[in-house]
């Protein structure tokens, strides 16, 4: 009864573990537990008066802003309407219903204040200051669904080997983020070679007239269709020369889609399915427990450490990643002109 106990529990660790790069890849190593949010409603009253004796509508406001928002203070019958202005600002408040915050007259401003203070009171409402990121091993329901409460053992019972709840925690949290890391290296990748095909399509839609026309720079100050030409710096391009940069022929006559593309598939062959590979390979009895048992950095297919950097490639001269050369490190570029729109108008 014992063993097919112990056997049916070994089962279902393998079955969680087989899932978890998986897990890491799509929810990444941490999730927010916990955020800070405030809101703010604050009035100015302007009130213009000619009369120096006359103070009702002043000693009301005074008493107003000094009691509870439940008080009813009632305004004496002299105060005029007209002659008092109240500005009204707040951030991180619920406008949903509008209607709720528009004050004119003082019973209005006082059903303002009501709506105003129960938005704030309101826990999904206000402008975030600060989150509590927190692992997804010290999730409680996590831990409990991974089983990360027991210990993992091999061998004989002269000669085995135990792998404490706290070692399996600590080096899933580890490889988690280096899951993300990977995934994060990838999807750059991905992200770029998209927006390079969309902007030298773009560029590819202007007819060989607009050729020399200089492109708007999104990081400089020269405002948009002006008359005259803006002013020479280094760094500006024009349609020409965006369209020559993202074509990107080198010597071999490849174009840098192409090697986008290789070094996408490189990267993906030579470095992450390796290491993956060497993460979910079988540890004590468990498939995918090496995951749990090793640090990354102690696994063949992840050693190398320059392979979890944005804006490296697969290099198969010398088994390791490299950064990529200037003429395919366009990410400045095509964040600067694309989509590309001209700086001056068409002469």
């Amino acid at each position: 009864m014992n063993q097919r106990s112990t056997w049916q529990k070994t089962q279902l660790i393998c079955w969680i573990v087989r899932f978890m790069c998986n897990f890491f890849q799509a929810c990444g190593p941490s999730f927010i537990r916990s955020m800070r949010r405030s809101c703010e409603f604050s009035t100015l009253f302007d009130l213009k008066t000619e009369e120096a004796t006359d103070t009702a509508t002043l000693d009301y406001i005074i008493q107003s802003a000094g009691s509870s928002i439940s008080d009813s203070t009632v305004i004496a019958e002299s105060t005029s309407s007209e002659d008092l202005t109240i500005s009204m600002t707040a951030y991180g408040i619920d406008i949903s219903s509008s209607n709720a915050f528009m004050a004119r007259s003082f019973d209005a401003y006082g059903d303002v204040l009501d709506a105003a203070f129960k938005s704030c009171m309101d826990p999904n409402v206000g402008l975030v200051k600060s989150i509590e990121v927190v692992p997804w091993v010290n999730n409680v329901q996590f831990q409990n669904i991974a089983k990360l409460d027991r210990s993992l053992e091999t061998g004989t019972a002269e000669q085995s080997r135990m792998l404490s709840p706290f070692l399996r925690r600590f080096n899933l949290i580890t490889n988690a983020e280096h899951v993300g890391r990977l995934a994060e290296v990838l999807r750059h990748r991905m992200t770029t070679f998209g927006m390079v095909m969309k902007c030298l399509a773009a560029a590819n839609a202007f007819p060989h007239l607009d050729n020399n026309r200089e492109l708007l720079d999104k990081y400089h100050t020269c405002p948009l269709n002006r008359s005259t030409p803006c002013p020479a710096y280094t760094g500006q391009m024009t349609l020409f020369d965006l369209k020559e940069a993202l074509r990107g022929i080198d010597s071999s006559g490849k174009y840098l889609i192409e090697r986008m593309a290789d070094n996408i598939n490189d990267y993906i062959e030579h470095y992450m399915t390796p290491c993956l590979t060497d993460m979910t390979s079988e540890a004590f009895g468990v498939v995918g427990g090496n995951m749990q048992s090793q640090h990354w950095i102690r696994m063949d297919g992840c050693l190398e450490v320059s392979c979890v950097f944005v804006g490296v490639k697969w290099d198969p001269s010398t088994n390791k990643c490299v950064a990529d050369a200037p003429e395919d490190n366009l990410d400045y570029t095509v964040d600067r002109f694309c989509a590309p729109k001209f700086s001056t108008g068409r002469p």
